[in-house]
């Protein structure tokens, strides 16, 4: 069996692995994708001091407090497990029945957004509603001349 500190060990060591591997397989590529453009800095700047401050704020402000009673606290009802089973099911479908509607909603929206703005640049006119002749047409007109 692990102990609670090898078990720790463990985890910062696979975290490490992890992240060596990472920054060693960036070194090789030229193409950096933009969630791991600073990613160094990032991680010391921001990702640490947060995760040390919650860290903190949980241990200060649990420090005072009386031990849970952890089995009476999480104890599991046989004659109710069904339904919560049942409803946490329900809750996902619905969330995520919710989420589909509205992402499809917006990718919807977008091809529209981008289907006008094809229209309007075809048709020499901007968003904006100035007028510009699209790069063919303009290249044909100084030709002709």
């Amino acid at each position: 069996m692990f102990t609670k500190a090898k078990t720790l060990q463990i985890i910062v060591l696979a975290w490490l692995v992890a992240t060596f591997v990472f920054f060693a397989m960036q070194m090789d590529s030229s193409a950096v994708p933009p969630i791991a453009e600073d990613a160094l800095s990032s991680l010391f700047l921001a990702y640490f001091p947060v995760l040390a401050l919650c860290a903190f704020l949980w241990l200060y402000l649990t420090c005072g407090r009386d031990e849970l009673g952890c089995v009476t606290l999480y104890t599991v009802e046989r004659n109710k497990l069904g339904s919560q089973v049942q409803l946490a099911f329900a809750c996902l479908l619905v969330i995520q029945l919710i989420l589909g509607v509205y992402f499809s909603i917006l990718s919807q929206l977008a091809a529209v957004t981008q289907k006008q703005q094809f229209l309007l640049m075809v048709q020499g006119a901007t968003v904006d509603g100035s007028f510009c002749l699209p790069e063919s047409i303009s290249a044909w007109v100084s030709r002709s001349r």
